[in-house]
This record gives C-alpha cells, sequence and structure tokens, in this order.
C-alpha cells in the first residue's frame, strides 16, 4: 500500500490532479529562460510579445506593417491627385468654352448692330448729319438744340429700351 501523503500516484494517468512531467524550458539566445506562454496569452500584443521575449520581432512586425501602410496610403494619396487634376482640367476647359460661347454670342450682337448701323445709313436716314453708335446726331449735339433723342431719331440699335 501506498502512503497517505502520496494519494496522486493512484490517480491514473492524464487525470487533472496528477503532477505531470514539465518539459525544459526553452533558452534563449542570451542564456535567459525563454517564458512558456503561447503566443496571443495577453490581449495586448506589445506585453505579449514582451512576456515571450519576442520584443524585437513584434517591433520587426509592427515596423513592417507600417511601411506597408505608407506604402499604401501614399498610393491612395497619388490616386487622389490625379482625379483633383482630371476634375480642374474638366472645370478649366467647360469654363474656357462657356467664354468661347459667350464671345460667339457678344460677336453675333456686334454684328447684328453692324448690319443694322449699314441698313439705317442706305436707307438715308440721316437727317442730322452723322449718326453716332447710339443713333444720335454726333455733328448737331448740343443742349441748345432741339435735344434729340435716339427715340426720336427711330434708331434704337441695342433694343434695350
Amino acid at each position: 500500500a501506498t502512503a497517505e501523503g502520496d494519494v496522486t500516484s493512484e490517480l491514473p494517468a492524464g487525470h487533472i490532479f496528477k503532477a505531470s512531467p514539465r518539459a525544459p524550458a526553452a533558452v534563449d539566445a542570451k542564456g535567459k529562460k525563454a517564458a512558456a506562454l503561447p503566443e496571443g496569452f495577453y490581449d495586448d500584443q506589445r506585453k505579449d510579445a514582451k512576456a515571450r521575449n519576442a520584443a524585437q520581432e513584434f517591433n520587426q512586425r509592427m515596423h513592417q506593417e507600417l511601411e506597408k501602410l505608407q506604402h499604401e496610403l501614399s498610393q491612395e494619396a497619388e490616386v487622389q491627385y490625379e482625379k483633383d487634376q482630371q476634375s480642374a482640367r474638366t472645370w478649366n476647359m467647360s469654363r474656357e468654352m462657356d467664354e468661347c460661347m459667350n464671345m460667339a454670342q457678344a460677336h453675333e450682337r456686334l454684328e447684328s448692330v453692324r448690319l443694322r448701323l449699314e441698313q439705317y445709313r442706305a436707307h438715308g436716314a440721316q437727317p442730322h448729319g452723322t449718326v453716332g453708335l447710339c443713333g444720335v446726331d454726333a455733328t448737331a449735339h448740343s443742349d441748345s438744340d432741339s435735344g434729340s433723342d435716339t427715340a426720336e431719331d427711330g434708331l434704337d440699335i441695342y433694343g434695350w429700351r
């Protein structure tokens, strides 16, 4: 029989309370015993790496991930920059097209006024001498005259009234 103090020896192999032989502790490169904690034992990755004496590996891995993130961000920034440049070019082209259309409309209005002025002159409607741009008699324009106005001369070349 066994002594009363050695109850665990009677337990079957693999039982919770039976002492299992321990594996020898691993020794790292510095001669220190490495902790036998599994990776991920701590929720905090930095503490976990420190407990397993793998802080250098952790720092290298973090540095690699940081470089990868910076590379991805720079690529995204380049793509966004190209999109912004394309948008600016499109906006400038649109603005230039609007400017050209406005200039063409102004040219058409100017030609219309020029044609109307030529028709007016061709019909001999110059009662007071030379007609100015606004249809006012340029030679007889004075405060003492009858004060002829463009409406009185019958010429309203701008059509703004």
